[in-house]
């Protein structure tokens, strides 16, 4: 590995967790602009930044507004424009971290072995020796078992793409919930003044089967995502 990718692979391990403006340098050294990609840009009254939580709608409302599909966080964001940052929209849907990690890990337990994407390989690696739902929630009692899964695109903590570092509260000037996705949208339509048709264009190879949540499965999610909980308000299923 080059010097140059080991410099960008630290700074991307590094965004979600400090607030530096030498991170900051690092990052627009090493790394593409984000603004680039805003498809639609010269369409729209605003400027706006749509952060893709994964797992939340996002890739079917990336396509209607204008942004090519892609994770990343909200502090990438400000680290290359500070100004245009301060003077955007900023929104993001986010979603009930029970349904969020059941959605990830069906989505990505069902692709193992279509592909090699990187997705798919990570999947392999990491989610095959699990028989079923329950039985990976319940894996996640184990820290090195829950440092490996958390630190994944798909089950980072929803705070991690809406936070800037060291912050208590999400930077967001608008936030939709995947729950109220219909009337969320429709809101979102008025300010973004642009129509939207959600599709579902991520589905999982196979349907999501019934899972009876546990007190104890419950609490394991609370845990591991306590700072969403808190940060979004949402409430335990039991």
């Amino acid at each position: 590995m080059t010097v140059g990718k080991q410099i960008r692979r630290f700074a991307k391990e590094c965004e979600f967790k400090f607030n530096s403006r030498l991170l900051d340098f690092l990052m627009r050294r090493t790394t593409l602009s984000p603004y680039l990609r805003d498809l639609a840009s010269g369409a729209r009254t605003k400027k706006l930044i749509f952060i893709h939580v994964p797992k939340a709608a996002g890739t079917s409302l990336c396509y209607f507004i204008g942004y090519q599909n892609g994770h990343i966080p909200i502090s990438r964001y400000r680290a290359f424009d500070r100004s245009q940052f301060d003077s955007s929209e900023r929104i993001a849907f986010v979603r009930h971290p029970e349904t969020r990690i059941l959605s990830a890990f069906n989505y990505l337990h069902s692709a193992i072995g279509i592909n090699n994407s990187p997705d798919v390989l990570w999947a392999e690696e990491n989610l095959s020796e699990f028989k079923s739902f329950p039985e990976f929630i319940l894996s996640l009692q184990k820290k090195e078992i829950r440092k490996k899964i958390l630190g994944y695109i798909h089950f980072r903590p929803q705070a991690d793409w809406i936070c800037l570092p060291g912050e208590a509260s999400h930077c967001m000037t608008w936030l939709g919930r995947f729950e109220n996705l219909e009337n969320d949208v429709s809101e979102l339509e008025i300010l973004i003044q642009r129509p939207i048709k959600l599709i579902h264009t991520r589905k999982p190879q196979s349907q999501t089967p019934f899972v009876e949540w546990t007190i104890e499965m419950s609490e394991i999610v609370e845990s591991i995502y306590a700072r969403d909980y808190s940060l979004l308000d949402y409430q335990g299923s039991h």
